[in-house]
């Protein structure tokens, strides 16, 4: 049997955010740029940002904003959660992040992030808490995350945070982070 492809997988996935292929490229891109030298100091500002408000207020956002302009229009913080979450992403993987997550820890034996911390990162009821427990998660995967998957995970966050009754039962957001979180190898 073949290994599907990064490109097979990303096909399969259901993207109740970034659902056209467009906006996945151009946040895509987005990423890349702010990997690059020349984008060290936009880099470097994101990451020094503690809440979404102090996001909105720096170029990286702004170069964000006008690649995915439907988003900037629709939530502003939802954007600006993207920019500043990934911002600190330094090496990009395929699995979902809440997989990751769950992972074994090869030192520990235990998940990277422990259920407690997931549960709160779950349990997050505003933007700024939600920012700084997802970047909390972050540092403890090691900056590592699908940058794709992860953004519009966190759209799909927002979205359900101002319309929580188009997304209930397996649609929900904590449905999908929990599933793929307790799938992983240490809790079966």
């Amino acid at each position: 049997m073949e290994q599907e492809t990064t490109v097979q997988k990303q096909q399969q996935t259901w993207y109740p955010a970034l659902y056209k292929p467009e906006q996945r490229e151009r946040l895509k891109q987005w990423w890349l740029w702010l990997q690059s030298e020349q984008a060290r100091g936009a880099r470097a500002r994101l990451r020094r940002c503690q809440t979404p408000g102090e996001v909105i207020m720096q170029k990286g956002f702004f170069k964000l904003g006008s690649l995915l302009p439907d988003w900037q229009t629709y939530h502003l913080l939802a954007l600006a959660t993207v920019a500043g979450i990934l911002a600190h992403i330094e090496t990009e993987t395929d699995v979902t992040f809440p997989a990751q997550l769950g992972a074994e820890n090869s030192a520990s034996g235990k998940p990277v992030l422990s259920e407690l911390r997931f549960r709160k990162l779950l349990a997050s009821a505003d933007p700024d808490e939600f920012y700084k427990s997802l970047l909390r998660a972050v540092k403890q995967a090691g900056k590592s995350a699908a940058p794709v998957l992860l953004a519009d995970s966190i759209l799909h966050w927002y979205r359900e945070l101002s319309e929580p009754e188009k997304y209930q039962g397996k649609k929900s957001w904590k449905y999908r982070w929990a599933n793929d979180y307790y799938s992983s190898k240490v809790f079966n």
